[in-house]
């Protein structure tokens, strides 16, 4: 099937692709808010379970290490960083811990995940996740409903309606099937790449690297609190906003 034919469809139902590949961290403890909230970009301290947050982790000259999602799930939170990141953002966060009392693990391989594009992407991941559509279309972007075995959340790296399916990696096969089955088929990395630059949406490994500094990727809206306390590289990014006035290379 070419990728016109997958975009055809995917106008009209919907497309996945399996990013189970892409890296997942497990935060558990008492301290996993305010230690994150100290270390990322945006404001994770305000977060609710169901709600998600999309942040930066920076080097103190303010260039990025990871951006990362971080999801509440209630009793602990998760990690989703980029592909083949898992461990090696495990072992970064846990050489970070000091009096903190939590714990950070490599989730990577007990998950397993997939992204779902297409104009009737709510309809297709509601119908093999047994969720009314319109509560997935209602769903702000990155806030999760959760489905058994783990959750489906909105997400906005498409042009189109886009999610993200989470689920333990026991569930794995039943989920695929079940997607198959409610009328998705799959599609190419090339055009859910296009799909994303259609959107906006820098991707690690990209456009976003170790040499970008957040605000010359545009990432201020989405990734930056200008009001939460001291974050590692803050002064950086103060330094160009308010003495830069915002100004850099794009």
């Amino acid at each position: 099937m070419t990728i016109a034919d997958q975009y055809r469809i995917i106008t009209s139902s919907a497309g996945w692709i399996d990013r189970s590949s892409r890296g997942r961290l497990r935060f558990d403890g008492p301290d996993a808010v305010s230690f994150l909230q100290g270390l990322l970009t945006n404001d994770v301290g305000t977060l609710q379970a169901g709600q998600g947050v999309y942040a930066g982790y920076l080097t103190p000259l303010g260039r990025m290490t990871t951006d990362i999602v971080v999801v509440h799930r209630g009793d602990h939170l998760l990690g989703l960083v980029g592909e083949g990141m898992g461990a090696t953002m495990a072992t970064r966060f846990d050489q970070l811990i000091f009096a903190e009392n939590l714990t950070v693990s490599d989730a990577t391989g007990p998950l397993a995940e997939w992204f779902v594009t297409g104009t009737g992407a709510a309809a297709v991941v509601g119908a093999a996740l047994a969720i009314e559509s319109e509560r997935l279309d209602r769903l702000v972007e990155l806030a999760q409903i959760d489905c058994s075995g783990g959750f489906v959340m909105r997400d906005g790296s498409s042009s189109l309606p886009a999610f993200r399916v989470v689920v333990e990696a026991g569930f794995r096969e039943q989920v695929a099937a079940a997607l198959a089955q409610a009328g998705a088929v799959s599609i190419a990395e090339e055009l859910a790449t296009a799909l994303r630059i259609e959107a906006g949406r820098g991707e690690w490994g990209h456009e976003l690297g170790g040499d970008v500094i957040p605000l010359e990727a545009g990432l201020l809206d989405r990734a930056i609190s200008t009001s939460k306390g001291c974050y590692v590289g803050q002064e950086i990014i103060i330094r160009i906003l308010h003495r830069g006035g915002g100004r850099v290379a794009k």
